[in-house]
C-alpha cells in the first residue's frame, strides 16, 4: 500500500468524448490542476471498457480518488471499475467528473461547473457527498450480464434509441442530436409488450418506454424520471403505456420541463427494485448511462450510499 497515492487523483480521459475535446484540453487541464496544488496522474483510455480495468488496477496499488474526464459514458466505466473490484469497499473511494462531452446529463444533478478554472476550484475545496448506485442484470448474446449505473437506465424505446446511436458509433450527443434521433426512430419502432414487477405490484401490456433512474436527467436534458433523488435509497421508475406517435410528438415539452408524470399514459413511482420481462416474444432493448447493453429480461436494484462523490 502506497500512502502517497491515497490523495493523488487518478484521471481517466476518454479520447473520443466531446469529439476529442478531452485530449485537446489535456495541457490546459494539467496546468490548472498543478496550479491548484492537486496531485494527479493522467491516463487515456484505449478502447471501450478500458477504464474499468484501469480503475481496478489503480485501486490494487493504492489509488483512492478518481476523476472521469469525459461524458456520462466515461463516468459509467469509471464507476463500474470502482464498484466491481474486490480490493476494498467502493464506499471508501472518491469519484469526480470533469464534464467534457456533449451529453453530460449526470453533472446537471450537481450543477458541476463547465468552466475549467471554476471546476478545479470546486475540486480543491470539494466535499464528500454520498450517492446511491444502481445495478442491472440483463442479457447479451445469450449470456446473463451485470452492470452498475450512476444515472439512468432506458428500456423499450429508451433502449432502442441507445442501440441505434451505438450502431452509428456516435461518440457524443447534444440536445438537438438526441431529439432528432428520438423523432427519427419513432417511425420505425413497434411497441413491445412487457410485464413490470415492483414490490407487490405487477403491470402488463404494451409499453412505449421504461426508465429507471438514480438522477433525473438523461438524453441531453430530458427528464423521464423527474422524481429521482440521488441518495434516498430508491430507484425512480417511469413507464409510458401504449401511445401513438402523434401523442409522443405532442408530449415533447413534457420531456424537458419535468412534468412527464402529468401525461395520462405515464406512471411514475419510486421502488427498491424492478423486474422487466418481455411478453409474447417482444424484444426489449436496454441501455444504461447512454451505453447500449443488450436485452431484457432485466432485473434492476439499488445499492444505497454506495459511492462517495467529491464535488
Amino acid at each position: 500500500m502506497h500512502d502517497h497515492l491515497e490523495n493523488k487523483w487518478f484521471c481517466i480521459a476518454n479520447p473520443v468524448a466531446g469529439r476529442g475535446k478531452a485530449l485537446r484540453a489535456r495541457k490546459r487541464i494539467e496546468k490548472a490542476l498543478r496550479a491548484a496544488g492537486l496531485p494527479f496522474e493522467w491516463h487515456t483510455t484505449q478502447a471501450p471498457g478500458h477504464a474499468i480495468s484501469l480503475v481496478s488496477q489503480a485501486i490494487s496499488v493504492g489509488y483512492r480518488r478518481f476523476i472521469a474526464i469525459g461524458g456520462d459514458g466515461t463516468g459509467h466505466e469509471v464507476i463500474n471499475g470502482m464498484m466491481s473490484q474486490s480490493d476494498l469497499p467502493a464506499s471508501e473511494l472518491y469519484f469526480s467528473l470533469l464534464p467534457i462531452g456533449t451529453g453530460n446529463d449526470w453533472q446537471r444533478c450537481y450543477s458541476l461547473p463547465r468552466r475549467l478554472n471554476i471546476w478545479v476550484k470546486r475540486l480543491r475545496h470539494g466535499q464528500a457527498r454520498w450517492q446511491d448506485i444502481g445495478r442491472i442484470h440483463y442479457w447479451h448474446n445469450g449470456q446473463l450480464q451485470m452492470r452498475y449505473f450512476f444515472n439512468v437506465v432506458g428500456l423499450a424505446y429508451g433502449g432502442y434509441v441507445g442501440k441505434v446511436a451505438a450502431s452509428r458509433r456516435w461518440t457524443s450527443f447534444n440536445k438537438a442530436m438526441y431529439l432528432w434521433l428520438v423523432l427519427r426512430c419513432l417511425f420505425e419502432y413497434t411497441l413491445p409488450e412487457a410485464q413490470i414487477t415492483f414490490g407487490k405490484n405487477q403491470v402488463q401490456g404494451k409499453v412505449y418506454t421504461i426508465h429507471v433512474g438514480i438522477c433525473p436527467w438523461s438524453g441531453g436534458g430530458i427528464r423521464m424520471v423527474p422524481q429521482a433523488q440521488p441518495n434516498n435509497g430508491l430507484l425512480a421508475l417511469t413507464w409510458v403505456g401504449a401511445v401513438s406517435r402523434w401523442e409522443v410528438l405532442r408530449a415533447i415539452p413534457l420531456l424537458y420541463n419535468g412534468k412527464i408524470g402529468t401525461h395520462p399514459a405515464v406512471q411514475t413511482t419510486q421502488v427498491q427494485s424492478v423486474h422487466i420481462e418481455p411478453m409474447n416474444q417482444s424484444l426489449i432493448d436496454v441501455e444504461a448511462d447512454g451505453e447500449y447493453l443488450g436485452k431484457a429480461p432485466a432485473y434492476i436494484d439499488i445499492i444505497p450510499r454506495a459511492l462517495q462523490l467529491w464535488i
